[in-house]
């Protein structure tokens, strides 16, 4: 990757959200990670990620305003909550306010079915494709004025590795179940619609093992490199990991007497008049 030093210079900020969290639009964006046991949420350029705090809630700052017509999030690669609204004591760890992005894409795309959801609420839409990953894209300046802050303006350990041949910096979110720690009593998927007061069904007989998807990787710039959007385990050396090994594109809804567990990246938009959300596990 590039380097960090030189005179200011403008170019593109690329955050790649991998697991279950969820985007709220609301005027803004928020990203939304739950309070899931046993995962491990961390943010940070690739390979050198920092815990995220729990109970904080970080905003960006240092990315111009998005221009031209507003980002789309692509209804046939994402599970849409239409009509919804975050619950007032949602069980949340921590958020992220965005401005909205220059683009929003949809990446690792794998097959659903509608034999998953056996009864689902009028409020559930979705397709036969599902995004793994997404990655929101902004326009900046300066790289040096790239910076997190919780809401006491205190700085989040994160420092922006800018690329001089792509114009590119990276921020990478991960909020993954640990690989080694016991499950959940209740699936990440089902919490995850909890924080919108949602009860959505799901038979894991019909879901089986997480099958990954094929390594077809999308042009963006500056993630040219495929393990910048494949799952934490596989894309980090095990020298660097500090925490038990974890899946990062994992929803975890681990089907009985398997070991295999379920990838989601869900969209929540509301009708008229309403705050809009997305949700990405």
């Amino acid at each position: 990757m590039g380097e960090t030093t030189g005179a200011p210079r403008g170019g593109t900020l690329n955050i790649i959200f991998h697991g279950t969290c969820a985007f709220l639009l609301d005027g803004s964006v928020r990203n939304i990670i739950p309070d899931v046991e046993n995962y491990t949420i961390v943010a940070g350029t690739f390979l050198k990620e920092r815990p995220l705090q729990k109970g904080a809630r970080y905003r960006l700052k240092g990315v111009k305003p998005a221009s031209g017509p507003a980002a789309r999030i692509a209804t046939g690669a994402n599970i849409f909550l239409v009509g919804v609204s975050l619950q007032p004591h949602a069980a949340i760890f921590c958020e992220l306010d965005l401005p909205f992005p220059a683009s929003f894409r949809s990446v690792r795309l794998m097959d659903i079915d509608k034999a998953w959801f056996p009864d689902p609420p009028p409020a559930l839409k979705f397709s036969n494709e599902l995004a793994l990953v997404h990655v929101l894209t902004y326009d900046f300046d300066d790289p040096a004025s790239l910076v997190i802050l919780d809401k006491a303006n205190t700085r989040f350990p994160w420092e922006p590795k800018f690329d001089r041949r792509t114009k590119t910096v990276n921020l990478h979110v991960y909020s993954d179940p640990q690989t080694n720690a016991p499950p959940d009593k209740k699936p990440a998927f089902t919490r995850l619609v909890d924080l919108f007061g949602l009860t959505v069904p799901l038979d894991l007989a019909a879901v089986g093992p997480f099958v990954s998807p094929p390594n077809v990787y999308p042009e963006i710039r500056g993630l040219e490199e495929p393990q910048e959007l494949a799952d934490y385990i596989t894309s980090h050396p095990k020298p660097e990991q500090v925490e038990p090994p974890y899946h990062c594109t994992q929803l975890i809804a681990t089907a009985h007497g398997t070991s295999g567990s379920l990838g989601y990246s869900v969209s929540v938009k509301a009708e008229a008049g309403e705050a809009a959300a997305a949700v990405s596990p």
